[in-house]
């Protein structure tokens, strides 16, 4: 993201030097929104990184797999069962790892959808807002950009010109409330899912050191770790519970803005039709009746 924006706005500063404005491919491609969406889904450069970041989710899912399946074919083949060569706390401890990433490689996946999705609608919506801004006025740097932007989130040239087909419509409000919100986002977070994988791996090496002196480095070390894991923890819970509240204010400040300018628009409309109307009326017999 940081890398693009400083593409964009060299992008911004460049156009802004130069008097002719860019020029597009000559034929414009029609795309909806749908499409937009699933063009980004499968060949757009942010969900071929979320590929390879699945494929090294699962890599490490496995390698923590087999290094479970050895530890537990190397206490099978120890001489002595009563002394293992790995202990039980050993063999958790990878055997929730393995667990761990391989639900991770699902959860980060969904999570680059999640933003994929979001930065699709807003390049598709904003570039919609800048040409009909261009059709008001005249073309303008931000159009040019918003049509760079989305091209690259499609995975399309730069310059492919792109003609978006779907309305912009408003989304009906969401009917989840903000309280139920802040629920769902403690049981589906993946921050919090990786908070308590840390909070667990944390508190499998304190065990390790509960026997040893409670002032050894060793066990201050661990007990330290284990503190932090679980503040980390409650940092970040508290921080989405924030997030979430703070999202629903803003929905609701949105909502109430585009209401406000539904009606300055229904307002101007009104007042232009009338002006016109007036302005007519005036050349004729007037309204006045004497």
């Amino acid at each position: 993201m940081y890398f693009k924006k400083i593409i964009s706005i060299c992008l911004t500063i460049a156009l802004a030097l130069t008097s002719t404005s860019v020029s597009y491919a000559d034929t414009a491609m029609d795309l909806s929104l749908e499409q937009a969406l699933s063009d980004a889904l499968t060949c757009g450069a942010s969900i071929k990184l979320a590929d390879i970041q699945k494929q090294s989710d699962t890599a490490t899912a496995k390698a923590n797999w087999e290094s479970y399946s050895n530890m537990s074919d190397a206490n099978d083949s120890a001489t002595n069962m009563f002394s293992p060569t790995y202990s039980t706390w050993e063999l958790n401890k990878v055997k929730k790892a393995k667990e761990y990433y391989t639900s991770m490689a699902d959860r980060n996946y969904g999570a680059a959808v999640n933003s994929i999705t979001y930065t699709i609608n807003d390049a598709y919506y904003s570039l919609m807002n800048a040409e009909e801004e261009e059709r008001i006025a005249t073309e303008n740097v931000r159009l040019q950009n918003e049509k760079m932007n989305l091209n690259i989130e499609l995975g399309l040239d730069e310059m492919q010109d792109v003609n978006p087909t779907s309305e912009l419509t408003m989304l009906d409000f969401p009917t989840v409330g903000v309280e139920e919100a802040v629920t769902l986002a403690m049981e589906n977070r993946n921050e919090l899912y990786t908070g308590a994988f840390s909070i667990y791996t944390a508190l499998q090496d304190l065990n390790q050191y509960k026997y040893y002196p409670k002032s050894s480095a060793k066990y201050l070390t661990a007990y330290k770790n284990y503190t932090a894991a679980e503040n980390d923890y409650d940092r970040k819970e508290a921080s989405i519970r924030i997030e979430v509240r703070m999202n629903y204010a803003k929905m609701q400040s949105a909502k109430n803005q585009y209401y406000e300018a539904e009606k300055s628009y229904s307002e101007g409309v009104l007042n232009y039709n009338l002006a016109v109307l007036t302005y007519e009326l005036s050349t004729t017999v007037g309204m006045s009746s004497y």
